[in-house]
């Protein structure tokens, strides 16, 4: 029985009761890079957490099954970011094609690995990567729950362009593409947004599906003495019972994730993140699972690579065991 050490313990495929599926994807990134190197940043940085969970009273390390980058995946995040270094050389078109072509091929991937793990009463969740990657569990879960469930989505950037840069399944277009899937979420609830442009803030507008708390909004409402407890609850009650949260580390002040490919000032506190998805417990809703995106290192691996890593293990292990609990695989 093979195992593998993540969050301090040698753990099992066949003992575990979530698995996590590194992507290592960064062919989409349109700013900074490094994105493909996320989860095992990740990886490494988990072994060092304290792993009690006072809001959950628990432990469960022992649960989460922290798979190994497939080698395949790998090999077609080069060949495609390959292409991307192509775009202003010579056959922008057919490099086009063949990045789509990629990008459609992961998520097949991924909607496959996640449909075989559920189908082991186990909890598939995504470590990025770029967001595109969101794309192929979300695919699958919708076609589960037939559409009956609603996204959390905590990033800097509304990601609802058609597409970006001729990339139909970009980073910056994958709730887009979410809202679009065959079996479609009833609600995308996003919270921190602070950089979008004109269409998308007009889809936002115009779809009833999707509700946005715009980061200079919600500061405005802290700043006049509105609690942060309370407006969780009011993000949280729009949801429906199933909760999927999506969550970019970009959502977080530039000081949790520096090296995050698109920075953008402003953003939430870890510890502000955190209390909204203990409300999630709060409120008696189930966290059917998760995705945590565009966790990099940066170009000079030297600055700020072992903090990223760390933030985003102590989100991941926080998430894992949220969703533990609403599948009562723990307490």
């Amino acid at each position: 029985m093979k195992t593998r050490k993540a969050f301090e313990i040698e753990t099992s495929f066949e003992s575990a009761d979530l698995v996590l599926i590194p992507v290592p994807w960064s062919a989409t990134v349109s700013y900074g890079g490094g994105t493909e190197k996320g989860p095992n940043l990740i990886r490494t940085a988990s072994n060092y957490l304290d792993f009690f969970n006072s809001f959950l009273a628990c432990s469960y390390n022992h649960k989460i099954y922290f798979e190994e980058n497939d080698p395949d995946i790998e090999s077609l995040n080069k060949k495609t970011l390959a292409y991307v270094k192509q775009l202003d050389k010579q056959n922008y078109s057919e490099c086009i094609e063949n990045i789509n072509k990629a990008s459609q091929s992961l998520l097949d991937w991924i909607y496959k690995k996640s449909k075989n793990i559920f189908q082991k009463d186990k909890i598939p969740a995504l470590v990025g990567g770029d967001h595109s990657i969101s794309e192929g569990l979300l695919s699958f879960l919708g076609d589960r729950y037939k559409g009956d469930y609603g996204i959390l989505h905590l990033d800097a950037h509304a990601d609802l362009r058609k597409a970006y840069q001729g990339f139909t399944h970009s980073h910056a277009s994958v709730m887009y593409n979410v809202l679009n899937l065959k079996n479609a979420p009833r609600k995308l609830i996003q919270v921190a947004v602070r950089d979008l442009c004109e269409a998308e803030y007009k889809k936002i507008q115009k779809d009833k599906r999707i509700s946005c708390y715009f980061d200079k909004e919600l500061y405005k409402r802290i700043f006049e003495g509105e609690k942060w407890s309370l407006i969780c609850q009011e993000i949280i009650s729009h949801l429906p019972d199933k909760v999927y949260v999506s969550l970019d580390v970009d959502a977080l002040s530039w000081n949790y994730a520096p090296n995050t490919g698109t920075p953008v000032p402003g953003g939430l506190s870890f510890n502000q993140i955190l209390y909204l998805l203990e409300e999630i417990k709060r409120q008696n809703k189930k966290l059917i699972s998760f995705d945590v995106v565009e966790t990099s290192p940066g170009k000079n691996e030297q600055d700020f690579a072992e903090w990223n890593g760390n933030v985003s293990a102590r989100l991941i292990y926080y998430l894992s065991g949220l969703a533990l609990c609403s599948y009562n695989k723990i307490n």
